[in-house]
């Protein structure tokens, strides 16, 4: 058996034109039935009977991410699994909730104090960018790292640059109507016609008038921004910031696109901002109102979707969100839940790269996470979610509602999805909300706020 693995050794050797490799490790793609890693220890080590890696040196890697209660939990099984089968490796987690997050990232990034392994966002990745070359090049770790059950779509438009796998989609999101049917019923509202935005605003109005403590949508003032950024693009066909940071837009656009804010303020399909603004990074669950039920539902995204419909889960349901006669873009947002690099400068880049293969290809680990970071990313993940049963419903069914909807979607560039762009048009959904400024002053203010913000770009590119 030692001189027939020795000349297999030898023919790959000649084949590949490498140098003599010492020892005969497996170098081909992982298996991803199981945690591939536990029988390819990188430096050498041996593995006992049960595939648990033996003989190591000690590490200690670092994993930030943000999320809810039911994330977090979730994400540290899956640490603990990949601990149990590799002890010579600690994992410490750094979790907090969103608000604050992207900061503190962009300074530990700058500072050279990041983590080894970083969730990010793909609104974050321009800025990001635009600062440094922060994370690896996944693809440089193919003998560790198994990315072939990921769509090549959503990887080349959310996680390539020039060329590099930086990052890997947690989750499949998009945003979706999500209700609660006890009120619609109530009212007599189809939640599943075909909704568009003037319905939004004739039907939602109706909870308000039969009860004057409750409202049709709950929404922030971020979420409210990312609702009518859907709206802009629907009605332009174009991105909200082009590829050559100008504006995808027109004046009498954004006027339009605020008079549509207005509308659902004066109306009642939305909280009063006073309230509902307060609440804005914060998870729809701290709004007391929708703890007890005072809302027909809200549009958000799908990642979110498990953690905020807590208080009628037993009655809820999804729907499409509004798309204007006329579209060419549906503009569901249909993006990855969040991403997760590798930091470029960590030490211990293949052992980082070796839990992303547990996270996201060991089938204990994928049964774990669930949903709590939306529909899994990969086919073999979805298909072992769904068999396991541990994918709610509504999630499953927003995803497929907004893979078949009637118009395609076209994914948000970099630009558009730019961490200052995004805070100048917070800023003017704020006044609109505030009842500060007329729509015509949102629109002037965020396009000046905007053509400053653009002009630095421009420059920085």
């Amino acid at each position: 058996m030692k001189k027939y693995l020795k000349l297999i050794c030898l023919m790959c050797c000649i084949a590949l034109m490498f140098a003599v490799v010492s020892g005969c490790g497996d170098d081909a793609p992982p298996d991803t039935g199981t945690d591939a890693n536990a029988t390819t220890p990188s430096n050498g080590g041996a593995t006992d009977d049960s595939g648990v890696e033996a003989n190591l040196d000690p590490i200690t890697m670092r994993f930030s991410w943000w999320g809810g209660e039911g994330r977090n939990l979730a994400t540290l099984d899956v640490i603990d699994q990949f601990v149990a089968l590799h002890p010579h490796i600690t994992i410490e987690p750094e979790y907090m909730s969103a608000d604050g997050y992207p900061e503190r990232m962009k300074v530990q990034l700058s500072a050279g104090t990041a983590p080894d392994i970083i969730q990010s966002d793909v609104q974050w990745t321009d800025d990001l960018r635009r600062m440094g070359d922060f994370f690896v090049d996944l693809n440089n770790f193919s003998h560790v790292l198994d990315i072939s059950g990921f769509d090549p779509n959503l990887l080349e438009g959310f996680c390539i640059f020039d060329g590099e796998l930086h990052y890997l989609p947690t989750g499949l999101n998009t945003l979706t109507f999500i209700f609660n049917t006890e009120i619609m019923e109530r009212v007599g509202i189809d939640v599943n016609q075909a909704w568009t935005w003037e319905t939004l605003i004739s039907e939602g109005r109706r909870v308000n008038e039969a009860s004057s403590d409750e409202w049709f949508l709950a929404l922030g003032q971020t979420a409210l921004q990312e609702v009518l950024r859907s709206y802009i693009r629907q009605l332009t066909g174009e991105q909200f910031i082009r590829d050559d940071y100008t504006l995808g837009f027109t004046r009498e656009q954004a006027i339009a696109m605020f008079e549509l804010a207005q509308r659902m303020f004066d109306e009642n399909v939305l909280q009063p901002a006073e309230y509902s603004f307060a609440f804005n990074l914060q998870t729809q669950m701290m709004n007391p109102d929708w703890v007890n039920r005072q809302f027909a539902g809200t549009i958000d995204l799908t990642s979110v979707l498990g953690g905020i419909i807590e208080p009628f889960a037993d009655t809820v349901d999804v729907a499409l969100m509004p798309i204007m006669s006329g579209a060419t873009n549906s503009a569901l947002s249909m993006r990855p839940a969040q991403i997760i690099g590798i930091n470029i400068e960590s030490n211990h880049q293949e052992e980082a790269a070796m839990f992303l293969n547990h996270f996201f290809n060991n089938e204990e680990a994928i049964i774990t996470l669930r949903d709590t970071r939306s529909i899994q990313p990969t086919e073999r993940g979805r298909q072992i979610s769904s068999d396991a049963d541990v994918v709610n419903p509504a999630v499953a069914r927003a995803v497929e509602l907004a893979a078949n909807a009637p118009v395609p979607n076209t994914p948000e560039n970099g630009p558009s999805r730019n961490a200052q762009v995004i805070v100048a048009f917070v800023d003017a959904v704020e006044m609109i909300g505030y009842g500060a400024g007329t729509p015509e002053q949102a629109a002037d203010q965020m396009i000046a706020a905007l053509n400053i913000i653009l002009e630095q770009l421009r420059a920085a590119s």
